[in-house]
């Protein structure tokens, strides 16, 4: 009896650990629909008739393309139907998020990708937030979907995107960025003590 109540325990206890991850984290303006018909001024820079990207910092020549902007001067070969932020030569785009639980897993996901015709002359961008990194090289022929892990270090994080030192004006391209929580690793605990106890019981 006493075998089977902590069966019961552990299991629900899972369930329980499982349902409840770590708090999802918005990225604010992640799809930049919020800026889909403010940026009217070919070809999409920051500035002038331009505004700057709502919840994102910039640095460099940045802007937005696509959707109901301007214009698509930027775009990869296979357009997003949407809004896209694109950082041409050097710079940068970043958030600072907070609510993070410090030690809990997450994952960031986004597209990128490299304006139509700059293969040629590659750039990298580089993703950074917590302890996680991860560099590309874009490509134009289309969309590439990206994932990085982390551990949150801090309840308050900094989402950068950041390019190489290109030798020209090579425009790389971001979209769809968004943070999910994973399962906390006592959801792991009480899966294996679940496990535990029930080969114990058939044993």
């Amino acid at each position: 009896m006493k075998t089977q109540h902590l069966l019961t325990l552990a299991a629900g206890s899972a369930l329980f650990l499982t349902a409840s991850p770590a708090r999802a984290q918005s990225v604010l303006n992640g799809t930049f629909d919020a800026n889909d018909e403010a940026f009217t001024a070919f070809p999409g820079y920051i500035g002038g008739a331009n505004p700057t990207i709502d919840s994102w910092s910039s640095v460099g020549q940045t802007g937005i393309n696509g959707g109901a902007s301007c214009c698509t001067p930027f775009a990869p070969a296979a357009p997003s139907e949407g809004p896209f932020a694109f950082i041409q030569g050097q710079g940068s785009l970043s958030q600072t998020i907070s609510g993070f639980t410090i030690g809990d897993s997450y994952t960031l996901t986004y597209l990128d990708a490299a304006r139509f015709g700059d293969d040629g002359d590659t750039n990298t961008l580089t993703a950074t937030i917590g302890t996680g990194s991860l560099q590309t090289t874009p490509v134009s022929a289309a969309w590439n979907s990206r994932t990085l892990p982390f551990t949150a270090n801090a309840t308050t994080l900094t989402l950068a995107f950041t390019t190489g030192t290109p030798p020209n004006d090579q425009t790389l391209d971001i979209d769809s960025i968004s943070i999910v929580p994973e399962p906390t690793s006592l959801a792991l605990v009480g899966v294996g003590l679940a496990g535990f106890l029930g080969r114990r019981r058939r044993s």
